[in-house]
């Protein structure tokens, strides 16, 4: 369904003259569906509409809100009885509940030179794989 939604508005778009180069997805769940419907992947963020190459471009803020990588030093960090590197993040940055689900300001405050540190130590260390 959201396709035929998104292939009429690219058509209005032509018939207006304009040329589509890009769309912008917000990350969900449906929008995705529909940018994987149109061939999509990793390997190919691009699609074809009347033999123009059209980009799916994913809203960056909303990048932000994936932070496994972060949450696994987070947790590493956390058990360290000593000292902890990343004094200015807690769970609320991390575990998101309901309210806050998909906050990108959240995101946000934890990508800092800190916690990229926290990142490159523990890989350099090899306490963690996170990429």
């Amino acid at each position: 369904m959201l396709v035929n939604f998104l292939v009429e508005v690219f058509e209005a778009g032509r018939n207006a003259g304009l040329v589509v180069v890009a769309t912008v997805c917000d990350m969900g769940a449906n929008n995705v569906k529909a940018l994987k419907q149109l061939g999509v992947s990793e390997e190919t963020p691009l699609f074809r509409f009347h033999d123009q190459k059209t980009a799916a471009v994913f809203y960056p803020p909303h990048l932000l809100t994936y932070t496994s990588n972060i949450l696994k030093v987070y947790e590493i960090d956390k058990r360290n009885v000593l000292y902890f590197q990343l004094r200015q993040v807690i769970d609320r940055h991390l575990k998101t509940f309901a309210q806050d689900a998909m906050k990108v300001s959240l995101a946000a405050q934890v990508m800092n030179n800190t916690v990229a540190a926290a990142i490159d130590t523990h890989v350099t260390a090899g306490k963690e794989k996170c990429f």
